[in-house]
Formats: C-alpha cells, sequence, structure tokens
C-alpha cells in the first residue's frame, strides 16, 4: 500500500474510520497528514460522521471549467499478473462506462427508471463503480453495501427489491443465492446478476435460477481497469451453448457497441485455422472509455497503447456463434512440455467437484517439462475430500498434458480489492516446488 501512496505522491488522506489503523500505518509511512477520517458505520466514536461531512456542503455547481478529458481518478489495476499500475481515468471514460452498463442492467424492466442496481462488493474499483452509476444514469437507484455478507445480500435483496445485482464471482452468486432461497421470500425481484472472474457451471446456474425465480438471467461480462466497456455473454439467449461447453469453456459473448474490439496473433500463443484465420489471441480495444495512460509510467503506457489500441493481455477465442471465450491471461497461460494450457479452463473443471470451493491454476518451473502445472485449491467447509477422487474426476476431463502434477490445498489466496487472485505471488510462493 505505502508504494502505491508514495507513487501519488497526494497532499492528505480521507479515510473510513473503520480502516484508522491501517490509514495511521500509511500516514506515518508516506509522511502524509489523514486530512478527515468519516465515521460510516455509525460505531466509531469521535470520529466525524458521514452525515456531518456533507452537511455543510453547498448544493451549487462548483465554478470550475472541467473538461471531459480532464483526469478526476487513479485507479490501480488489480494486479492480478503483475504489480498494480495506476490508471489515470477521465470524466469522459467514467461516462461511458457507466452507459455501457446502463444498456443491460435495466433488462425486463419495463422502463429504466425501475432499476435498483446492488452491489456489496468494493465500489472503489472500475466494473463496481461503472455499474452503480448506470443505475443512477438509467433514472433509478442504487443500493451500496458494506463487506461481502451473504446473508445481509440476500435481505437487502428482498428488502430494497433489487432488479440488478453485481455479484463478482460466480462463487459469490450461488452463496447469494443459497442465503436467498433460506429466506422464502418473494420470488421475481432480482431480474439479472452480472458476474465474471470465472465461468459458471449449468449445474449451479440452474440452482441460481431456482432461488430468483423464472425471471432471473445471468450475465457473464469481461472488463479491464483500463477500459471497462465490457464483452458480455447472456446465458438465456444460448443455452445450448452454455449447457454444452460450459464451464470448460469460459464464454464471455460479445463486446459493448460502445467498444471496438478485435483479437491479434500472438507468437507462440495464437491459433490460427487453415484459412489463416486467427481463431485466439491477445484482445485489443479501442473505445472512448479508455484510459488516457499509466500515472508516471510513460513506457507501460506506451506499450500498452501501441498501434493506436489497447493491448488488454487476455487471450480470447473465437468460438460457437461468433462468440468469444476468455482463454487466460498470456502471462498466465502455462506452456508445459510444447502444449498452452489454459488455467481458466482447467480451474474450471477442478471447481465442478463437489469438495472444492475455488481453485488456482498456476505454472511453475520444472526440469522436464519446462513449466508444470499445479493446482491450489480451497475446499468447502465440512465437506469430506478425497484428493484421488479428484484427480480421477480430472482425468475424465482434461487432457493428459493439462491434469495438474500437484493439488496443494490452501485456506486463502492473496487478492486485491476486486477479488481477482494474484497469481504472482502464487507463482513466486511455489516456483521452486519441483527443484527440490
Amino acid at each position: 500500500m505505502i508504494p502505491l501512496v508514495n507513487r501519488l505522491s497526494p497532499k492528505l488522506l480521507v479515510c473510513d474510520s473503520q480502516f484508522i489503523d491501517k490509514a495511521e500505518e500509511v500516514s506515518s509511512g508516506c509522511g502524509v497528514d489523514i486530512a478527515f477520517s468519516i465515521n460510516i458505520n455509525g460505531d466509531s466514536k469521535n470520529r466525524t460522521s458521514f452525515k456531518g461531512f456533507t452537511s455543510n456542503s453547498s448544493v451549487n455547481p462548483v465554478c470550475e471549467n472541467i473538461h471531459g478529458d480532464d483526469i478526476w481518478e487513479i485507479l490501480f489495476t488489480s494486479g492480478s499478473s503483475s504489480l498494480p499500475k495506476g490508471v489515470m481515468v477521465s470524466h469522459i471514460k467514467t461516462y461511458f462506462e457507466a452507459l455501457s452498463f446502463s444498456n443491460i442492467t435495466p433488462l425486463k424492466l419495463s422502463q429504466p427508471s425501475q432499476i435498483t442496481v446492488c452491489s456489496y462488493l468494493p465500489i472503489i474499483y472500475h466494473v463496481g463503480f461503472c455499474m452503480l452509476l448506470a443505475g443512477i444514469l438509467s433514472g433509478g437507484k442504487t443500493v451500496i453495501g458494506r463487506g461481502l455478507n451473504f446473508r445481509s445480500l440476500a435481505e437487502t435483496i428482498e428488502r430494497e427489491r433489487v432488479t440488478t445485482l453485481w455479484a463478482g464471482s460466480p462463487q459469490a452468486l450461488e452463496l447469494t443465492a443459497t442465503e436467498y432461497a433460506a429466506l422464502n421470500g418473494g420470488k421475481n425481484v432480482l431480474k439479472n446478476a452480472i458476474f465474471g472472474w470465472g465461468a459458471m457451471s449449468p449445474k449451479v446456474y440452474r440452482e441460481i435460477k431456482k432461488s430468483f425465480g423464472d425471471e432471473f438471467s445471468g450475465i457473464a461480462i469481461i472488463g479491464q481497469t483500463e477500459s471497462c466497456c465490457a464483452h458480455r455473454f447472456f446465458i438465456d439467449e444460448h443455452p445450448e451453448i452454455f449447457e454444452t461447453e460450459c464451464p470448460q469453456e469460459n464464454y464471455i459473448g460479445l463486446p459493448s457497441p460502445l467498444l471496438g474490439a478485435a483479437i491479434e496473433y500472438v507468437e507462440g500463443v495464437s491459433v490460427t485455422n487453415e484459412s489463416g484465420e486467427v481463431q485466439n489471441g491477445e484482445a485489443v480495444y479501442r473505445s472512448p472509455a479508455m484510459m488516457a495512460g499509466y500515472y508516471k509510467d510513460p513506457e507501460a503506457t506506451k506499450e500498452a497503447l501501441s498501434g493506436g489500441w489497447f493491448h488488454s493481455g487476455d487471450n480470447f477465442g473465437l468460438m460457437s456463434k461468433g462468440q468469444r471465450t476468455m482463454i487466460d491471461r498470456i502471462k498466465d497461460v502455462i506452456k508445459t512440455g510444447g502444449e498452452n494450457v489454459s488455467s481458466i479452463r482447467v480451474e474450471g473443471i477442478i471447481n465442478q467437484f463437489s469438495s472444492v470451493s475455488r481453485s488456482a491454476v498456476i505454472g511453475v518451473p520444472h526440469k522436464k517439462w519446462g513449466e508444470a502445472v499445479i493446482a491450489l485449491v480451497i475446499l468447502k467447509e465440512g465437506v469430506e475430500y478425497d484428493e484421488l477422487s479428484l484427480i480421477s474426476h480430472l482425468k475424465k476431463k482434461l487432457s493428459s498434458f493439462e491434469v495438474p502434477k500437484s493439488i496443494i490445498l490452501e485456506q486463502s489466496f492473496p487478492e486485491p480489492v476486486g477479488g481477482k487472485v494474484q497469481k504472482y505471488k502464487l507463482r513466486e510462493k511455489y516456483k521452486n516446488i519441483f527443484q527440490q
């Protein structure tokens, strides 16, 4: 945290009083004063309340000339495959991202203004913020939760009549649906939920629809801090694809109309067909919703925006009916024995196993194979685990070179704010596992 704050050279800090101890560490380490510590929860004494903080604010427009290209925010990337970079966010970028989500969040409503968007995930990163703004652009309401408590989230969906949920991961949506079903509340409140970060199992999706009712539909997306106009896969529009090809394939659909997207050939990663057409490669983007660059990092900016396109680092594939799949982060593709392995594909198969809650698949150095596939697994609570049964499950679903050479149980994964696993930290941790 301190290196990131130092990179920004801030003049002052404003913090949530719940995190005052961490903020004081940052303040001390960076030599920057804490200007305000705001009590949002209502359980901290001697702190300025959020209502008090805003009570004396003027309702008059700010008398400043603000241009759409002006930078209003430095938003750090999730750091899933490398150290976080500071993305310079303009007003136009944020507006167009919110506009892109306002095209899908009011689905199944007779009027866009009937929308109530909810998220219990942090709103200080790209998807959470622009999705909640989409509710405002639609003339509706947004509901912000404080901490990912699935029972509280289920109760909020019922109480606030939430129509659209930003769920985060498929696992989080599944847990929310389970809690909602346990409430025995009214059905058909939630019209759609948007999720990402991994593939959804058809079996799990059917259970989720039972919990929320027949009118519910799920939308899988993928976006990035640098450009968050997302690809969208509407599950109920493509049931035959979803039932037969998921979760071993992570479908992310087609890009938003506000996002120009193409797939470029990458040496050593991509595949072409007999006609020379690129079947998978790096996703590249052009859009009004594009970062202005990386803060104080001109070399990384030049590389990312070379040729007039943003180079995402994501390996996309072209599949059924022109729909696209997320194969992997290019840096996370495992090259073992001359074969490329998608860590996301292997994770999708592992996560189907009954006792597995989450998994992270990485490649680590190996003298014979170059890289070896290993799986790090978090188990569900109170469920018996049989490693031999898991290996048997994997051998039935995967090619031999995709089956992990080692399965390691973990209690948690290193994660930033957005919830993506920081695999580069796991690769560092286990880099010598086959070298001993």
